[in-house]
Parts: C-alpha cells; structure tokens; sequence
C-alpha cells in the first residue's frame, strides 16, 4: 500500500512519463514512494515482473492493461489544472448528463480525455462528473462540489500571448485574477466584455469592450478576446 494514492491493478498509463526511462524499484510501495519524492509526479506505473517504475505527471485517459501492469494515482490531484473546492461551474455542459467517477483525480482525466473539455465539476458524495466548455462565472458551492479548470484555456476565447490591447476598459482598475483562466470567467460573466488583457506577474485582468485596433506586442501580457 501507499498512503494518499489508488491502486489499480491491470492498469497502464500510456505517456505522460517524467522519466525517459523507468527507474528500478523492487515493489508497488517502493515505486509509489519515488512518485511522491518526485517532482510533478502524480501518478505511476509499475510492472511486478520487471520492476520498472514510470513515475507519471498525471493518470490522463488511462488504458487497460494486458499485462501486469499496476497503476497508482493520487485521488485529489490533477497535474496541469487548478482544483477550487467548494466551487460549482453551472452550464456549460459537454454531456447531457454527468458521468460516474470514482475521485476527483478520474473525472479530472475523463476532461483531459475529452475533447473541447478545460474544466469539471466533480461531486464526491454522487460521484458525479460534470465536463465543461469553460469556468463560465462560476460560483461558490453550497455543496460538496470541487471544480477542477485549465488555467491556461478558456473556452470560446482566442488566446494571444505577449500582446496587449490598449484602452477599451471597462472597469477603472484591474481586477486581480490568479491566472488567465480565471480573468476570461471574470469576462465571461462581465456584461459587455467582449476581450481582456492579463498580466502574469501582477494578477491584473483588464476587461476590455473590445479588441479595439487588435493592440500590439508587450512580454508580460495575454490578450483573450472572443
């Protein structure tokens, strides 16, 4: 056993591999301990018979295995997206109606798996999960539900790095925003927000009416409009 991480048994993760070569480890447990003193691991897979141990960024889509492959993923962690408890998504659904996924850590990969999916809401009581288009606005949850989101994409949005657009702003001041993903919601649910401009290294969001003239080339900047 390994604390903090499921085990499935004949269970492969194609890719995703943070090593070029697996590392040796003599069992499960040994190779679970090198994921979790490993950087970025959140996942791994270990062959009983070859003692090959591929520690993994993430579980992605998974696959069954044919031989005697063991996986071992951490249930509350998803490599690449930002986890916000207590957070609900409403709209903005892919599927007609959610799917059952045992943890956060499956439905999370079940949205890596889909296409056109960047966000989730995951309800650990129902094990329902909810893949979506975008964060829209979101909302503070009075439930048990757990959003998970690519702070890098957003949904019905273009994405310009590196540039930046002049004037247009609706608001007087920036709002601060943790990432990109976060400063499109806050768009998104902004009324006659049509663009926006984030800085990475001040948090600035910059809601814009429009992209204007199009702006032009800054480093610091990202320009989202839809």
């Amino acid at each position: 056993m390994c604390y903090g991480f499921i085990r499935k048994d004949a269970w492969d993760i194609p890719g995703n591999d943070i090593l070029s070569s697996p590392v040796k480890q003599p069992d499960y447990a040994s190779c679970c301990l090198q994921c979790q003193a490993t950087y970025g691991c959140f996942a791994f897979t270990y062959s009983p018979s070859s003692h090959q141990c591929w520690p993994k960024t993430s579980m992605r889509s998974g696959g069954n295995s044919t031989g005697d492959t063991i996986t071992g993923y951490n249930q509350n962690m998803c490599s690449g997206f930002v986890r916000k408890d207590g957070w609900n998504i409403p709209d903005n659904d892919i599927l007609p109606s959610p799917i059952q996924q045992p943890d956060y850590a499956s439905c999370c990969s079940q949205c890596q798996a889909t296409s056109e999916c960047v966000a989730f809401t995951y309800s650990p009581s129902s094990h329902e999960c909810s893949m979506k288009t975008s964060m829209g606005s979101g909302e503070n949850s009075t439930g048990d539900s757990i959003t998970g989101y690519n702070p890098n994409i957003c949904g019905g949005f273009v994405r310009k790095d590196a540039w930046n657009i002049p004037g247009n702003d609706i608001l007087s001041s920036p709002v601060q925003q943790p990432d990109y993903a976060s400063c499109c919601s806050i768009c998104q649910a902004t009324y006659g927000c049509g663009a926006f401009t984030y800085s990475p290294t001040s948090y600035g969001c910059f809601l814009k009416t429009s992209i204007g003239g199009a702006g032009h080339s800054t480093a610091d900047t990202i320009s989202g409009y839809n």
